[in-house]
C-alpha cells in the first residue's frame, strides 16, 4: 500500500484540526457545534427558507400575473422572494424535470438532500486535480493516495458548516454552492463554457456575484463569458416575453433598496455586517425575517464600499497568473474577493471557500519553509470560515463585537494567502496589455 503523500495527510490534518477538535471544544463550553448541521443533514432535518418564498412568488404569478410581484412577496410578505424574474423562467424550467417541485418544500428538500453529496463529489474531484494544476506529475501519486485524498476531501465537505447549513435551512444556497464550487474544478479543467454557464445560473438566481462577470471581462475570458450570455440571454429573453418591462424595473427597484441597507444579524459576514454591528444599527443576534429594522446609514455604506474596492481592486488590476497554477490561484481570488464584497453574505454563502482550502493546502504543504507561518494561518482561517463559533454572541452588545465576523476574517486571510501564492507563482502583464512575462517572487 502507498505512503500518503503530504497533500492528502494535509487534508486529513485539516478535518481534524480544523473541524472535529474545534466542534468538541465549542461543545465543551456549552455552545452548539457546527456539527448539528451535518446531523441534521443526515437525518433530513430541513426547512423552507428558499422554497416558501419561491412557492408564494409562483402562486402569486399563477393568480395575479407579474404586476406587483415583488411590492406583494418582498415588501409585505413573511417569507421574501428576493429572486430575479429570470429565475422564475427557470424555476420554471426545473419544475418540468420529475422529482422537482416548486410548489413544494418537501420536494425540493429532498432534491437538496442530494446536492451535499453531489458538492463533496466535486470538491473531491478538485483535491486529486490539485497536482496537476500546480505541476506535480499524476502519474507520481498512487492510486491508494489519490483514493484518500478523495474520500477525505468529501468528508471535508459533509462536515463543513456553510455547506450543509445551506440544505438545514431549506436554503437554494446549496445549489448555489455547489454551481461556484463546479465552476471552480471546471476552471482547473480549461472548461470555460462550463465555467461560464455555473457563474451565469448562480448570477441569474443572485446578481450579487455580478462583479465576477466583470473580472472575466476584464480578463478577456471570451469563452466563459460565453457560457454567462448564453445563459442570461435565453432566460432574459425568455423572462421578457412572459412578464413584460415592468417586473424587471421593479427588481431593481428592490436591488436599490437592498443596496443601501445592510443587515446587522451576525450571520451577515460582510464588510457591511461587521460594521452595521460595530455601530449598533438594528438586531445583532435575532433574525429579523421582515427586513423592517435595517437601518440606512451614510457613514456606514461609504466604509463598506471602499472596502470593497480593497476587495475587488487587487483582483482586478494583478497581472495574470503565469501557467495553470497561476490561473487556478487568479479564478480563486476573483471567487473569494467578489464573494465577500456583498453587502449581505450570510455564512451559509461561504460553501465555495472550502474547495479554495482544499486547493491551498494541497499546495502550500510542498512548500515546508513558507508553511512554518502560512499552513497555520490557513487551518486559522479554514477554522472561521466552516465552523460556527456561538460563543461569539456573549460580545453582541460590547464593543468586541466585531468577532462575530469570524467568517469574514477567516476569508480575509485566505485572501492574503492567494495574493502571497499568485505572486511566488509568478504573473504576466497586467490583463488588456502586452508585453513579457514577468516573474515575481515574494521574499
Amino acid at each position: 500500500m502507498n505512503q500518503l503523500s503530504m497533500p492528502t495527510r494535509a487534508i486529513i490534518a485539516g478535518i481534524v484540526l480544523c473541524g472535529i477538535l474545534p466542534t468538541f471544544m465549542v461543545r465543551a463550553l456549552g455552545w452548539n457545534p457546527s456539527y448539528w448541521s451535518t446531523l441534521h443533514w443526515a437525518f433530513g432535518h430541513d426547512g423552507g427558507d428558499s422554497w416558501d418564498s419561491i412557492r408564494a412568488a409562483l402562486l402569486y404569478l399563477d393568480q395575479f400575473g407579474p404586476n406587483g410581484l415583488y411590492e406583494a412577496t418582498y415588501y409585505h410578505a413573511e417569507h421574501q422572494f428576493q429572486y430575479s424574474p429570470l429565475s422564475l423562467v427557470l424555476f420554471r424550467l426545473i419544475d418540468m424535470v420529475p422529482g422537482f417541485d416548486f410548489y413544494s418544500r418537501a420536494a425540493m428538500n429532498h432534491v437538496s438532500w442530494y446536492v451535499v453529496p453531489l458538492t463533496a463529489l466535486v470538491v473531491g474531484s478538485i483535491a486529486v486535480s490539485a497536482d496537476v494544476s500546480f505541476g506535480r506529475q499524476v502519474a507520481c501519486i498512487g492510486w491508494w493516495d489519490r483514493f484518500v485524498r478523495f474520500t477525505a476531501a468529501m468528508a471535508a465537505t459533509v462536515l463543513y458548516f456553510p455547506v450543509v447549513s445551506a440544505y438545514s435551512h431549506g436554503n437554494i444556497q446549496s445549489w448555489l454552492n455547489l454551481l461556484l464550487i463546479f465552476s471552480l474544478l471546471a476552471w482547473m479543467r480549461e472548461w470555460r463554457i462550463a465555467v461560464g454557464v455555473a457563474l451565469g445560473l448562480y448570477c441569474v438566481i443572485k446578481p450579487s456575484l455580478a462583479p465576477i462577470l466583470l473580472w472575466l471581462l476584464w480578463r478577456r475570458e471570451w469563452r466563459a463569458l460565453a457560457g454567462v450570455a448564453a445563459v442570461v440571454g435565453a432566460l432574459g429573453a425568455a423572462s421578457l416575453w412572459s412578464y413584460g418591462w415592468q417586473i424587471h424595473l421593479d427588481y431593481l427597484d428592490l436591488l436599490h433598496f437592498l443596496s443601501g441597507r445592510g443587515e446587522s444579524y451576525f450571520a451577515n459576514q460582510s464588510v457591511n455586517g461587521l460594521l452595521n454591528r460595530m455601530f449598533f444599527l438594528g438586531p445583532n443576534l435575532e433574525w429579523d425575517g421582515s427586513h423592517t429594522h435595517m437601518i440606512r446609514n451614510p457613514w456606514v455604506n461609504a466604509a463598506s464600499l471602499a472596502g470593497v474596492l480593497v476587495f475587488l481592486l487587487p483582483a482586478f488590476l494583478a497581472a495574470r497568473g503565469a501557467g495553470p497554477a497561476g490561473r487556478t490561484t487568479d479564478y480563486c481570488i476573483g471567487l473569494v474577493s467578489c464573494l465577500i464584497s456583498s453587502a449581505i453574505v450570510y455564512d451559509h454563502y461561504y460553501g465555495v471557500t472550502l474547495a479554495v482550502f482544499v486547493l491551498m493546502a494541497a499546495v502550500l504543504v510542498t512548500d515546508r519553509a513558507r508553511a512554518v507561518w502560512e499552513l497555520p494561518l490557513l487551518a486559522l482561517a479554514c477554522t472561521a470560515c466552516g465552523n460556527v463559533i456561538s460563543g461569539t454572541g456573549l460580545l453582541a452588545d460590547t464593543p468586541w463585537n466585531f468577532l462575530q465576523s469570524y467568517m469574514l476574517f477567516g476569508a480575509l486571510a485566505l485572501l492574503i494567502l492567494l495574493h502571497r501564492l499568485r505572486l511566488r507563482l509568478g504573473s504576466t502583464v497586467p490583463a488588456g496589455s502586452r508585453g513579457l512575462v514577468v516573474q515575481a517572487k515574494v521574499p
